[in-house]
C-alpha cells in the first residue's frame, strides 16, 4: 500500500481542512521501548494520513517567513533533538521522509514523498506569506485528528482488520 496519497485524495485532505470537515480518526498505539524508558506510539491505522498531512505541514512552514517558523517547530520537530522530524517513518520510506526535513528534496518527483511534497508546494503557490501562515496557524491549532491509544494488550491488527472491513 502507498505511504501517501494519490492527487485526489490529497487535494481532498486540503479542501477538508480549509472547510473544517472532519477526518477519520488516527489509531495509536503506545508501547514501551525498554532501551530509551520511554513509551512510544506506532500508528495502527492512518499512516496515510498521517504522513501526507506532515508533508502539507512541512511545505507551509518551507513557505512562511522564517521569523515566523519558530511558532510550529513543535508541530513537527522533535524537542532538543536537532530537527529530527517528530514522526518517525517506516522503515521502507524512513530515508526519504528524514531527507525530506532535511531539506534534500527531489524537485522532479511526482510519486511518493517528495511527489506528495511537489504536490501540496505548487497548490500553495498562489497563496501570500501571510495566507500560509494562517492556515498552518489554523491546522496547528484545531484539533484537526482524533487520535484512539491502544493499550499494549490489544490486538492492533484485529482492531485494523476490523476498522478497514467496514470501509
Amino acid at each position: 500500500r502507498n505511504k501517501v496519497w494519490n492527487d485526489s485524495a490529497k487535494s481532498y485532505l486540503i479542501d477538508s481542512i480549509m472547510r473544517d470537515y472532519p477526518i477519520p480518526p488516527i489509531f495509536l498505539r503506545d508501547k514501551l521501548n525498554l532501551q530509551e524508558r520511554k513509551t512510544i506510539r506506532e500508528v495502527v491505522d492512518g499512516q496515510q494520513r498521517l504522513t501526507t498531512f506532515s508533508i502539507l505541514l512541512k511545505v507551509l512552514y518551507d513557505k512562511i517567513d522564517e521569523n515566523k517558523r519558530k511558532h510550529f517547530e513543535n508541530c513537527l520537530f522533535e524537542t532538543y533533538k536537532d530537527d529530527s522530524p517528530k514522526i518517525n517513518h517506516s522503515k521502507i520510506d524512513r530515508e526519504k521522509y528524514t531527507s525530506l526535513f532535511n531539506n534534500e528534496i527531489d524537485t522532479n518527483a511526482k510519486e511518493g514523498i517528495f511527489g506528495c511534497y511537489n504536490y501540496f508546494n505548487t497548490r500553495t503557490e498562489s497563496k501570500s506569506n501571510d495566507e500560509l501562515f494562517e492556515f498552518m496557524k489554523f491546522i496547528c491549532e484545531t484539533k484537526i485528528f482524533v487520535l484512539v491509544t491502544l493499550n499494549a494488550n490489544e490486538d492492533e491488527q484485529k482492531i485494523f482488520d476490523s476498522i478497514n472491513s467496514t470501509g
